[in-house]
């Protein structure tokens, strides 16, 4: 709520008037299942293939606002199919588009990864949103 409230005061700062909502969870999901809303902030954890699909597609699950662009399911699978260089490419392109044309606007992006030679570290159990699980169990060999 903090974020919401903040960004609700920079947009009224504008001149806008804004009526923030604060809903329990239950009601919010609802509404955005719904569609009932004009703007609405929200976090959303990409797979590791960082495949947007699921936030670009027009009946993808988390497009609540069911935004289309018939550009951008040719552009996405050219880049999810793509690979080294042309991989690169792709998604110039597809980014660059989303840039223009996209209704969602990113506020933070963090990439919770560990990276380690192979047979160097046993324990390890990330989770999402903690890749440090259980950091106590880890052994360095």
């Amino acid at each position: 709520m903090a974020a919401a409230e903040r960004i609700a005061g920079q947009l009224r700062s504008t001149g806008l008037k804004i009526t923030l909502a604060k809903p329990a969870f239950e009601d919010y999901t609802l509404a955005l299942e719904q569609g009932k809303f004009d703007l609405y902030l929200g976090e959303v954890v990409l797979s590791a293939d960082f495949d947007l699909s699921s936030l670009l597609l027009p009946d993808a699950q988390l497009n609540y606002s069911r935004w289309s662009d018939t550009a951008v399911a040719p552009l996405l699978s050219m880049y999810r199919a793509s690979q080294g260089t042309q991989r690169s490419i792709n998604a110039r392109m597809l980014y660059s588009y989303l840039a223009q044309e996209l209704p969602i606007s990113p506020i933070c992006f963090k990439n919770g990864c560990v990276l380690t030679r192979w047979g160097r570290l046993s324990g390890l159990e990330p989770v999402r949103g903690n890749v440090f699980y259980h950091l106590n169990g880890w052994t360095i060999i």
